[in-house]
């Protein structure tokens, strides 16, 4: 029986949900959510390996200065909450109380313009161990009973060690989006600035030849008022 349950938790390990790459535009307080879900399975294997969780995001914002964030748990407890959020960020919490169900961040825009959230990523992960928890045989179970707390003990590393590569995987393609975004936000913005650079030096140096040319005719008028003409 202990076999088929740790066998559905290898299965289960390979169903992570993680949100990525998603981009609205909000209006005028409008607010738009997006979710991830924590699974009993992997709460059950951060517990059992005293292994922290945390909640990461990455996100981008534009045409506004007056966003807010909160990010939720299950029966809508507040993890997290930010008020005006910088352009770019990324996000990393510890859920201090985790507990299996829905996790849920919101963007809301108080500003008098419309803006754009480019959510990167957004999903729950393991951290780093703490106090790891020892399996032991009950007392008088012989060497039987050891062999299958052995077992069990090494099909739960096998377990949390798949979750952890895979929600690994997931930050690491999520964190590679974010940082391909970032590079691509940062070479537009100086693309718009060499332009905006080139504009206006052609425009100064435009203006230099007017004023010179301008010059020239001015001491040419000069020139010619005062010549003197001859009296016959």
């Amino acid at each position: 029986m202990s076999s088929q349950v740790n066998f559905r938790l290898l299965l289960g390990s390979l169903a992570l949900i993680a949100v990525a790459g998603l981009k609205v535009q909000l209006k005028t307080g409008e607010e738009e959510c997006f979710t991830t879900s924590l699974e009993d399975e992997r709460l059950q294997t951060a517990e059992a390996f005293g292994e922290a969780l945390l909640i990461t995001a990455g996100y981008f914002l534009s045409r506004s200065r007056s966003l807010e964030a909160t990010v939720t748990g299950p029966d809508s407890l507040l993890v997290w909450a930010k008020r005006s959020l910088p352009q770019e960020g990324e996000l990393e919490e510890i859920l201090t109380r985790p507990r299996a169900g829905e996790y849920k961040i919101c963007f809301k825009n108080r500003s008098q313009f419309q803006a754009v959230v480019d959510l990167a990523y957004f999903s729950i992960t393991h951290g780093a161990r703490e106090d790891e928890k020892p399996i032991t045989a009950p007392v008088g179970a012989g060497r039987f009973g050891e062999e299958e707390v052995a077992q069990h003990v090494h099909l739960q590393e096998v377990h949390s060690g798949i979750v952890r590569m895979k929600e690994t995987a997931e930050v690491m393609r999520g964190e590679a989006r974010y940082m391909r975004k970032r590079i691509a936000r940062h070479v537009k913005t100086a693309k718009s600035t060499n332009k905006r650079t080139i504009y206006w030096t052609l425009i100064e140096v435009a203006v230099l030849l007017v004023v010179a040319g301008m010059q020239i005719v001015i001491y040419q008028q000069m020139f010619k008022s005062s010549e003197l003409k001859p009296v016959w």
